[in-house]
């Protein structure tokens, strides 16, 4: 593909429709002679951040999210300045997102489902635990599990991104480098109240997806944002079996562990959920269930 546009060391082959200020695109990175790295740009013109205060929590991001290293999450390869642009090099991953897979085949596979979730929770292990390259803890929670940052690659695997809302060391990380937009119906009774996040509210997400997955809807359907809100705040929502009479009774026992409104109801760390996710898996879920997901996501690619 020709390059649209160059930037800095990149060849430009196409641009994303812009998510507010920020504009994603398609790219190419010289490495050497007749070596190039393809990648997903996001570029910042810091004229929309022109106070000193909102550049450095923006450098902080980059710093926070290029010093994550999981197979599991959408790797950062660089980040600086060009000109008057802060932008951030993420690995371009081939494949679809779970969002996507959602509009075509919900509900999914109780199995499918499983597995996805069960390697979510790997990576939530990780990111829950992650502490600098000093070992200092970085005390880091997503926050933001929704559909669309969780992508499904070629290989079937799973990645995740989204990291522009974090809670990095008791401090929202509400940046214009990641999406400011709270989805309604997807975040936890203790950020809708303002209240103080824990691990425990990223498993509260990791539940209402693992609920979208298996009934095709989120659980805190309402008609409005604020009708949504205090569904969340009540914990108040269908049962999951009522809406998939097949679903294992273990499954629906663990979203409704997962969906608890008090935090301490909820399971204690995501590396006691991965267990019990693995554990369901060996009982619901198939081998035919990574061969499913890398064939409709070929599927998807070819269009």
């Amino acid at each position: 593909m020709q390059a649209i546009e160059t930037f800095g060391p990149y060849e430009i082959e196409a641009n994303e429709p812009a998510e507010g200020p920020v504009q994603h695109s398609i790219a190419r990175r010289a490495l050497g002679e007749e070596m190039v790295r393809p990648c997903r740009l996001r570029r910042l013109n810091l004229r929309y951040a022109e106070d000193p205060e909102t550049q450095m929590r923006l450098m902080e991001e980059a710093r926070l999210v290029i010093g994550l290293r999981h197979p599991g999450i959408i790797a950062t390869h660089d980040y600086g300045m060009i000109d008057d642009e802060l932008y951030l090099e993420d690995e371009l991953v081939e494949g679809t997102t779970l969002a996507e897979l959602l509009k075509r085949y919900s509900p999914l596979d109780q199995g499918v489902a499983v597995l996805m979730c069960c390697r979510l929770a790997e990576v939530l292990t990780y990111v829950h635990t992650a502490r600098n390259p000093s070992g200092r803890p970085l005390n880091l929670i997503h926050r933001n599990l929704v559909p669309r940052h969780v992508h499904i690659t070629l290989h079937g695997e799973t990645k995740l991104s989204g990291f522009g809302m974090a809670h990095f060391r008791g401090r929202l990380m509400r940046t214009s480098l990641g999406s400011v937009r709270d989805t309604v119906g997807y975040v936890s009774p203790e950020d809708v109240q303002g209240q103080p996040l824990t691990r425990r509210s990223d498993l509260f997400g990791l539940g209402i997806m693992l609920f979208e997955m298996v009934t095709g809807r989120v659980p805190f359907q309402a008609a409005n944002v604020a009708e949504a809100r205090d569904r969340v705040v009540r914990g108040e929502h269908p049962m999951a079996r009522s809406l998939r009479p097949d679903l294992s009774p273990r499954v629906a026992d663990l979203i409704e562990h997962l969906l608890q409104p008090r935090p301490d109801d909820r399971p204690a760390t995501a590396a006691e959920v991965w267990e019990k996710l693995w554990q369901l898996w060996r009982s619901v879920g198939q081998p035919r269930d990574e061969t499913w997901l890398r064939s409709v996501v070929a599927a998807i690619v070819r269009g």
